[in-house]
């Protein structure tokens, strides 16, 4: 559970000498997340006049003892939490999660069928940048790199100052352009 713990540790040496250590625990969870974006200019960055996606159903995977993506029997990947559906600003977050590799899955709503941009293929840390692989093709989910998430060691350059979050893993969607048939 998540706090502070007070510990008394005592210790006795081979010539009966005793010793007492006050010690404190501090137990704390990390978090995962950021933003599904339109990129409307398709430059695999998020660009201040592009907006967030809503509905898009994000899920986060602990990657199985192969630290990949797709593993089956002893590595196979399992779904942490809960599923998650953007709202309007296109944001997301998976918090209490203990340290890990994990990686996001974003499947897109119907509007959205391509990823935005060149993805990025390892944890980068850079923040807005599309981090979302799209393996299957046009219309199928976007994949993140595998992340491992450390206490204490997560990048300060994602719009926070927590080394206990990383909010740099961002989607980039290209929004069709309607055609017009003469």
């Amino acid at each position: 559970s998540v706090g502070a713990y007070n510990l008394v540790l005592r210790a006795t040496d081979f010539y009966g000498c005793t010793r007492t250590f006050d010690l404190t625990l501090q137990v704390s969870t990390l978090s995962l997340g950021n933003l599904v974006f339109e990129d409307a200019n398709r430059n695999g960055l998020k660009d201040d006049s592009e907006l967030g996606v809503a509905g898009a159903l994000v899920q986060l995977f602990g990657a199985g003892g192969d630290n990949a993506i797709g593993g089956s029997g002893a590595s196979e990947d399992f779904q942490v939490g809960v599923d998650v559906t953007t709202g309007s600003t296109g944001a997301y977050l998976f918090a209490d999660l203990p340290v890990g590799n994990y990686y996001v899955k974003v499947t897109p709503p119907v509007d959205y069928l391509e990823a935005g941009g060149t993805a990025s293929v390892i944890d980068d840390n850079i923040n807005d940048n599309n981090d979302g692989s799209q393996p299957g093709g046009s219309g199928t989910p976007l994949y993140s790199p595998v992340v491992n998430l450390a206490g204490g060691a997560e990048s300060l350059a994602d719009d926070d100052a927590d080394a206990d979050t990383n909010l740099s893993i961002d989607f980039g969607f290209l929004h069709p352009t309607p055609t017009i048939d003469l």
